[in-house]
């Protein structure tokens, strides 16, 4: 089984874009947090996922609680995991434009098409979101920083994405029933090439579930502990259970390689060890609102384990 797939299957994410921009050097826009933005959908979104794909040009984003600049050039996504408000622009500074009000509107009506015109070298965006349930999302988004970038243009699913994508918002008003759909698709496709991309460029020595991931032997492991989440699993229950590493082997399940999180606070909520109801979870209140002894953030269907090499 392939635990991300496995894993993103129950989060459920639900993808669309809310406008097709291009700006003119210089230009500065404040792009508002994920909050805000869901204060303009329809229906309740629980937490979103922004995200910028730049198809022409150049230009920078910024956290707002943040004073460096991260650079980026055609082909670039920079997604916001934790839906930050943030500033992107272009060329000298200038003022930036709140368009917290231009992308209300822009969700109100259905207009993908935002411009700013600074005269200048031309950037062309397609900025989109995804929404997931918060409790979910905030347990497999936990691994990652708070805005990641890749570049999709090197490979071949990457280019076929990137093409389709704007193919589709390029045509979306005259592509008929259906069409806001294939978007909404596309835009979950490039979210997860963008993680998959993500994940195989991380250090060997980054630790996580993420990093677990990637490893063969791990991955088993971990898929083995979402497949049966309820069962007392021990590292040498894995090891039977897994048994494609040798004895001694850098990849040995039975050996000094892997460790799970019960031995120390891996998911960062201020309770250690066996004493953490969810280890694998953010829940410092440790609710367990059937008493069983196994957290209500254990029981939400999605399972993460911290993994860590020594």
């Amino acid at each position: 089984m392939d635990v991300l797939s496995e894993v993103l299957k129950a989060v459920k994410l639900d993808g669309a874009v809310f406008f097709h921009g291009e700006f003119a050097a210089p230009w500065c826009a404040r792009e508002p947090d994920s909050g805000t933005m869901a204060s303009y959908l329809p229906t309740q979104a629980g937490h979103i996922i922004i995200f910028h794909l730049l198809l022409e040009g150049r230009g920078y984003v910024r956290l707002e609680q943040e004073d460096r600049a991260v650079p980026l050039t055609s082909g670039d996504i920079i997604v916001l995991t934790h839906g930050d408000a943030h500033f992107m622009g272009n060329g000298p500074p200038v003022t930036p434009v709140d368009t917290s009000l231009q992308i209300r509107q822009i969700l109100s009506e259905g207009r993908m098409l935002s411009q700013l015109a600074g005269g200048g070298e031309v950037t062309k965006l397609i900025c989109g979101y995804l929404t997931c349930d918060a409790q979910l999302c905030r347990v497999v988004l936990a691994g990652l920083p708070a805005m990641l970038k890749v570049n999709i243009r090197d490979t071949p699913s990457g280019q076929w994405l990137e093409n389709t994508l704007r193919y589709s918002v390029d045509h979306a008003e005259a592509s008929g029933p259906g069409g806001a759909a294939v978007i909404a698709k596309l835009s979950e496709a490039l979210f997860v090439e963008t993680l998959r991309r993500y994940i195989a460029q991380l250090p060997h020595t980054q630790t996580g579930w993420l990093a677990g991931v990637r490893d063969p032997d791990v991955g088993k492991a971990l898929a083995l502990l979402h497949q049966q989440p309820a069962r007392p699993w021990t590292i040498a229950a894995l090891a039977v259970a897994n048994t494609t590493s040798g004895p001694g082997s850098p990849t040995d399940l039975d050996g000094e390689m892997l460790r799970l999180a019960l031995r120390r606070d891996g998911d960062g909520d201020g309770v250690c060890g066996a004493t953490d109801n969810c280890p694998g979870a953010f829940n410092p209140d440790q609710a367990d609102a059937d008493g069983d002894g196994r957290g209500d953030a254990c029981e939400s269907g999605v399972l993460i384990v911290e993994v860590f090499y020594d």
